[in-house]
């Protein structure tokens, strides 16, 4: 049956190892036995262990200390670990049986001794042992810098470079607080506050995207931005959207992604990363509007796939929740999140296939693979997949399927064929007897146009005929071609997308047979033209809603506006014409369009995005704006890149960076880790071999990046290797391991 692949086959022993591990939030801990190894201490005889470690300042040093087996941790059992620097600052931690090690990176600003003190708690005390490492792990390099522990306040906040990404690790905050009363729990959770000092020197002002970017979206992150008044922190704001995710998120406000216009000065960062491994980014760029289309372009494109994977970093109407050990609503977790999720990718494969490179891989990666491996099997039909929690179920499905296929061609070069087959069987049995385009809605506003939905149907099925050779593909092609000609439009959203469809319709068929067609369409769109510039929704003053309950059109009566003529316009719907304009043939060369054109840069806000007036729409987010102006601006402005494009060669991950590197320093783990997080594309073999043995350095930064390279181009060669690691003495290495296996299961099926 065509469904998510991990429902379907029997995937082999180290991937089934892979897969208890990821249910379990990416944690297996498997400990080795044997001869007792070096820095093992036998807590029961020792009683309360204490150990010195001498260390040199401006060096960095890795510290782990792991339990080596679960078996002696009990429910009320716990080790008490307190790291004390040589400058007297101090961290502790309890290690228990659902967090049982702890892994920083230390940069003592004074040469001395570090203290680590471990003390047994619980009537369980026998047989418990502890594994305690300290060791150089090199320096800063201009590519990268180690995010080092004890900097938990403003005044101790580490200074940061701004473009300089950070390493950094987050396991001084609980993974699964340790069993107790609320309070305490409570008192738990407020560890792993991280402070940052970037003191910006200009010229001039710059929009800072600041985020954190992390492995999974288990539980949220956080990250805000201060300025020191009155020698106090303040929350600074400036460039901050007028966006805000609804309120019934666990934990509201927080949010791992923070645009802000900086001006020459000190700023200072507080992350709360809540997972065991991150890293802060500060991409920078000129500060919005721009009259430079394609600066325009790359700061909107880097915003709107790091504000939608931040959404789902907290999701709303509990789809988040704050402990791993409690779990999130299904069905909040299960909803494709159209705005977060379909809107923030489309309009990033847009820009892609245009020219432009991506550069916020780890959330374009994020969105694309909740989508492919959302559907489910519908009840009933074994052969079809379906998205469960949404009334629009042709758009949905037809809309991941071609999301995935595009992300699929422009970027890793895969190919799923188990959910287009799904997603297909599903849509067969959505076509039979629709003549017309078929409006849907899951209750929000506006609704889908049938023309959008037709438009990605047809393509998923002109796509499976082309492969597979059967003839009810390329009917039901036919059948839906004949529904986009004939269909009535009723507003400017079916306009847009009819005119779309048309001329997708004509580059299949080779030939111009809609040309007159389109023209006219174009020619209609354009009438509907305000003064100002821009396009409203409605033709005139009779609003078109669908009612996915009684699966019927409602018409609404507009209110007439004193001293408006007509429907009142909207920003999306403008640069929605835009997009369909260009589609059609029309240029800048037409007054009109760049009359609309210019609108759309005028109103780029400081973020990056774009988000107008809410007229027409009841979640007021910049995602569908965005989106909007991404597909107008691409259309008529290619990117860097186009050429490539246009010569048909696959832009990947790697286009927007330098050539990643080879080879990887073994004494320096800074200069490790930045060169492995340059890896996402498929290396060379010889390089790929490479990677696999750094899943044994003695670096725990270096074996986690290791792990998880492998798992952005799914190394089904790696997966032994890989399924050894989730037995790692570090977490933050058992999860990249899980992580890197979950890839390998759905998207190697040799390797099943």
């Amino acid at each position: 049956m065509n469904c998510c692949p991990l429902t379907r086959q029997v995937l082999s022993a180290a991937l089934k190892v892979s897969l208890l591990a990821a249910v379990a939030g990416g944690i297996c801990f498997v400990r080795g036995a044997g001869a007792r190894p070096a820095g093992r201490v036998e807590l029961q005889k020792a009683g309360k262990f204490s150990r010195e470690f001498r260390v040199e300042a401006g060096k960095y040093y890795q510290f782990l200390a792991s339990a080596p087996s679960l078996a002696s941790l009990a429910q009320d059992t716990s080790i008490e670990l307190t790291i004390t620097g040589p400058g007297g600052e101090t961290l502790r931690k309890p290690l228990h049986a659902g967090d049982p090690d702890l892994y920083l990176t230390l940069a003592p600003k004074q040469s001395g001794a570090v203290q680590v003190a471990a003390e047994p708690k619980g009537a369980s005390t026998a047989g418990q042992d502890l594994d305690v490492h300290l060791e150089p792990v090199g320096a800063v390099t201009p590519a990268a810098q180690l995010g080092s522990a004890f900097h938990t306040s403003w005044e101790s906040a580490e200074p940061i470079e701004l473009g300089r990404p950070v390493y950094a690790t987050n396991d001084d905050r609980p993974y699964i607080p340790k069993l107790s009363t609320a309070a305490d729990t409570f008192d738990q959770m407020l560890a792993g506050i991280h402070w940052y000092k970037l003191d910006y020197q200009g010229p001039g002002d710059r929009l800072v995207h600041f985020n954190v970017d992390i492995q999974d979206r288990d539980v949220p992150a956080g990250i805000e931005i201060f300025t020191l008044r009155d020698g106090k922190p303040v929350e600074y704001t400036r460039g901050r959207e007028r966006y805000e995710t609804e309120k019934s998120t666990n934990f509201h406000g927080l949010s791992k992604f923070a645009p802000r216009v900086i001006s020459p000065g000190v700023y200072y960062i507080r992350v709360m990363a809540n997972h065991p491994f991150y890293k802060l980014e500060t991409d920078h760029y000129p500060p919005p509007p721009y009259s430079d289309p394609q600066l325009a372009v790359r700061a909107a494109m880097d915003y709107i796939v790091r504000r939608g994977d931040a959404w789902h970093a907290n999701v709303p109407r509990k789809g988040a929740v704050a402990l791993r050990n409690s779990n999130p609503l299904q069905e909040t977790r299960l909803c494709i999140a159209c705005h977060p999720t379909h809107f923030s990718t489309r309009a990033e494969l847009f820009a892609l296939k245009a020219g432009y490179p991506v550069r916020a891989r780890s959330s374009l990666q994020f969105l694309t693979e909740r989508l492919a491996n959302n559907p489910r099997p519908l009840y009933g039909k074994p052969d079809a997949s379906w998205a469960r929690m949404i009334h629009a179920p042709g758009n949905v499905l037809s809309r991941v399927a071609y999301l995935t296929n595009q992300y699929e061609q422009l970027v890793t070069g895969e190919r799923r064929d188990e959910l287009y087959r799904g997603i297909g069987a599903f849509l067969e049995l959505y076509w039979p007897q629709v003549t017309q385009p078929q409006m849907e809605s899951n209750g929000n506003l506006p609704r889908i146009s049938g023309f959008e939905v037709a438009l990605h149907s047809a393509m998923l099925f002109a796509d499976l005929a082309q492969r597979t050779g059967e003839s009810r593909y390329q009917t039901l092609v036919g059948q839906i071609e004949s529904v986009i000609v004939n269909g009535d439009v009723v507003d400017n959203l079916d306009l847009c997308w009819k005119i779309d469809a048309l001329v997708w319709l004509n580059g299949q068929a080779g030939d111009n047979r809609y040309r007159k067609q389109i023209d006219e369409l174009a020619r209609r769109l354009l009438s509907y033209q305000q003064a100002d510039g821009r396009w409203a929704l409605p033709f005139g003053l009779e609003e078109i809603q669908y009612d996915f309950r009684l699966q019927k059109t409602i018409v609404k009566k507009l209110p007439v506006r004193p001293g408006q003529e007509g429907p009142r316009a909207a920003d999306f719907q403008t640069w929605h014409a835009i997009y369909a304009l260009a589609r059609a043939g029309v240029t800048l060369s037409d007054p009109r369009l760049k009359k609309a054109v210019d609108v759309c840069l005028s109103r780029q806000t400081p973020s990056g995005a774009w988000q107008g007036n809410p007229d027409y729409k009841n979640f007021d987010t910049p995602f569908r704006d965005t989106q909007y102006a991404l597909m107008a601006l691409t259309t008529l402005y290619p990117g860097p890149l186009h050429q490539r494009m246009k010569s048909g060669k696959r832009l990947g991950w790697n286009a927007g960076f330098p050539t990643p590197a080879s080879t990887f320093p073994v004494n320096n783990a800074a200069a490790a880790v930045a060169a492995l997080d340059q890896h996402w594309d498929r290396p060379a073999p010889a390089t790929a071999r490479k990677i696999r043995q750094l899943l044994d350095s003695p670096h725990v930064l270096v074996r986690y990046q290791a792990a998880v390279t492998l798992g952005r181009y799914a190394d089904g060669e790696a997966a032994a290797a890989l399924a050894e690691r989730l037995g790692d003495p570090s977490k933050l290495v058992q999860r990249g391991a899980a992580w890197a296996l979950r890839n390998i299961a759905t998207r190697r099926p040799e390797v099943r």
